[in-house]
């Protein structure tokens, strides 16, 4: 071999394992690219037909459609790769503070489960998936035992949440809710295939990625609501109003609701700047690990008064920040790693992938302006004998997010001016 030639590939292989801005870019940067593959496949092809959702089983059912022939191909490849490269079949004990990351992904399984293994009977399909239910609980288990089984887990969990896209159209808006979980196994998934090559991604770049993940799903919303000026206009205090209207905090009387809204009108200015620093500062995540546990900490109380305001509970939100948060401060001690993860190559390389969270995790864009006005939906059933009955939202599991929601405009002869709760993206009508 020609001694420039031998040159280059000892140059290029130094550049790859040392700690060079190169070096991390470069693993980082397969690791992404490898998760965003996984995540546009498992969302888009593992979207199945309605049919599907009819049988007994939907992930042992007849495989009559493409996309199930799709998934089984990826498992048969997954399969492969482990038998043949011995770097994917890592015990928790080979990685780098296995046993805390081994909590972390058994807390987001377990999350995943308590709502897509442990919900009522799917009426509408008239099947209770018991198998596939049976299925996933069980590599949840494997999983626990050997991490290499969340390969499965993630496409089969997907399969299985599919089904709630039917009949209702309103699902998108609820995944916003437990999307960024999914997420987070998808980037373990993505790490534990470039295991096939031993060395090439570390613990580090996967808590590097799902830290830029948790953190774009705070700046895509403070974005949004710089472009559209939302500081200008958008008083909050509708939001609770809105809220109220829905029945949330329903057993309050109406003058409690008005004085705190009141209240909310005082200090509305204040709340939207606090907002939206706490939503772009997700920016400034890597600068150092104090600044991120500060965030996970603030974010968290961000989304408990969300849930006061609002009424609705991103509990599975803040389980990945407080459960993120844990796992920063015992990685850290352990063997003093800290300064493998927050340094000026990470801070610098976050940037453009947490600025580009539309692109790099689809991250929701929840930004609004909020309206005095509300209207809500009430749902009765009609007896044989003529009587109505109202049924709570709470009866309509496991859809019964979405009747919360009330997303139901399309069943309506007359236009609403407001989405429901009283929230448009229409600056004019907003006016």
């Amino acid at each position: 071999m020609h001694p420039i030639v031998q040159y280059i590939r000892r140059r290029r292989s130094l550049s790859l394992n040392d700690g060079s801005f190169i070096a991390f870019s470069f693993r980082t940067g397969a690791l992404l690219a490898l998760f965003m593959i996984l995540d546009r496949i498992y969302e888009k092809v593992l979207r199945l037909p309605e049919t599907v959702y009819t049988k007994t089983s939907i992930l042992f059912g007849q495989p009559d459609n493409g996309n199930i022939a799709i998934a089984i191909g990826i498992l048969l490849i997954g399969t492969v790769l482990c038998w043949k490269c011995p770097g994917m079949r890592v015990s928790w004990r080979k990685l780098a503070s296995g046993d805390k990351l081994r909590w972390f992904i058994g807390l987001m399984m377990a999350a995943l489960l308590s709502s897509f293994a442990a919900h009522p009977t799917n009426y509408h399909f008239g099947q209770d998936h018991w198998i596939d239910r049976g299925c996933l609980l069980a590599l949840a288990l494997l999983t626990l035992w050997r991490p290499v089984f969340c390969l499965a887990f993630v496409p089969a969990m997907w399969a299985v949440i599919s089904q709630f896209h039917y009949p209702l159209t309103s699902f998108p808006i609820v995944m916003a809710e437990f999307r960024p979980l999914m997420q987070i196994l998808t980037v373990f998934s993505a790490f534990l295939l470039l295991q096939a090559k031993p060395g090439l991604a570390r613990v580090e770049h996967f808590l590097f990625i799902t830290g830029c993940l948790v953190a774009a799903n705070f700046w895509q919303p403070g974005l949004l609501k710089l472009r559209m000026d939302w500081i200008s206009h958008s008083h909050l205090y509708g939001m609770h109003v809105g809220a109220y209207a829905h029945g949330w905090l329903g057993w309050l009387a109406p003058e409690k609701i008005a004085n705190f809204a009141q209240w909310m009108a005082k200090a509305d200015y204040p709340l939207q700047i606090a907002t939206l620093i706490l939503e772009l500062g997700a920016l400034l995540f890597f600068v150092r690990g104090k600044a991120a546990r500060a965030l996970l900490v603030l974010w968290t109380i961000l989304l408990v008064g969300f849930l006061a305001c609002f009424g609705h509970f991103f509990w599975k939100w803040m389980l990945v920040q407080l459960a993120l948060l844990w796992l920063l401060r015992r990685w850290a001690e352990d063997r003093n790693q800290q300064a493998r993860l927050f340094h000026w190559k990470a801070f610098a390389l976050s940037i453009p992938i947490i600025a580009a969270a539309s692109i790099t995790f689809q991250s929701a864009g929840l930004a609004w302006f909020d309206t005095p006005i509300a209207h809500g939906y009430r749902y009765e059933a009609v007896g044989e004998s003529g009587d109505r009955y109202t049924i709570p939202t709470r009866l309509m599991a496991p859809y019964h997010e979405e009747f919360t929601m009330t997303h139901f405009g399309y069943v309506l002869f007359e236009k609403s001016i407001v989405s429901p709760y009283g929230a448009t993206i229409d600056r004019e009508i907003a006016n």
